[in-house]
C-alpha cells in the first residue's frame, strides 16, 4: 500500500479490513495500461465490512504482488456536492504512478 493510499484510507475513516472486503468482494470497472511503463491498473469497486461503497486503485508489481494505489468513497458515498471521486482518484493514479 502506498503512503497516499494509507492517508485517503485514514481520511475515509477505513480500515485495512474494509479494503480487503473491497477488493475480495468488488468488481474491477476499468482496466488501464500504463504508455511509459506498460503496467497495467486496475480501478475496482467494492464495498466495505460497513456496507460503504469506495473504490480503490490497483496495480501488480513487478514480484506480482498487489500494490494499493489510491482508495476513496464512490460517488455514491459522496456526501460533498462538488464531489467527483472518479475523477479525483483517477488523477491521483495518474499523478502517483505518472501517467499522465
Amino acid at each position: 500500500m502506498t503512503l497516499h493510499a494509507e492517508e485517503e484510507m485514514n481520511d475515509d475513516n477505513l480500515t485495512i479490513y474494509d479494503i480487503e472486503q473491497s477488493i475480495l468482494n468488488g468488481e474491477i470497472i476499468e482496466r488501464q495500461k500504463d504508455r511509459i511503463t506498460a503496467e497495467s491498473k486496475y480501478r475496482i469497486r467494492g464495498v466495505t465490512t460497513d456496507g460503504v461503497e469506495i473504490e480503490i486503485i490497483t496495480k501488480l508489481s513487478l514480484s506480482g504482488k498487489l500494490v494499493i494505489i489510491t482508495v476513496d468513497l464512490s460517488e455514491n458515498e459522496c456526501r460533498d456536492v462538488a464531489c467527483n471521486v472518479s475523477t479525483r482518484v483517477l488523477e491521483t493514479a495518474h499523478l502517483i504512478t505518472g501517467d499522465v
